[in-house]
């Protein structure tokens, strides 16, 4: 079995769609992706769904019902910008040449990733 390229190989570091920062998170890119891959749980490669809040920075939630509640309350406050909730995936794969997990987060950004827009 030929193994995929290291997340860090995929992904140029510090990239954000949305221009939402990663200060607050250890992701090392959060990229657009038309459809999410597949759930996997392996030793050395996890992938699970769930939804990006996107506002200045990116958070990751396993559940639909906190990240909506989250971005809602976020918006609340007169420092938001804006935010959005998409079907996201956070995908983490060991490194080989770095010696460590990278993380990345996958936002579904499309309109039907778009969750809080539709309730």
């Amino acid at each position: 079995m030929t193994r995929r390229k290291s997340l860090c190989q995929r992904y140029q570091r510090g990239d954000s769609c949305h221009h939402n920062g990663l200060r607050l998170s250890r992701y090392y890119a959060a990229a657009p992706v038309q459809d999410l891959p597949s759930e996997l749980s392996r030793d050395d490669h996890i992938v699970k769904h769930g939804y990006a809040v996107g506002f200045d920075e990116w958070f990751f939630f396993h559940a639909m019902a906190p990240a909506v509640a989250f971005g809602r309350a976020a918006r609340t406050s007169p420092d938001s910008r804006g935010h959005g909730v998409f079907a996201a995936a956070q995908e983490i794969m060991f490194c080989d040449v770095h010696a460590t997990d990278e993380i990345v987060l996958l936002v579904q950004y499309t309109d039907e990733g778009e969750v809080d827009r539709h309730d």
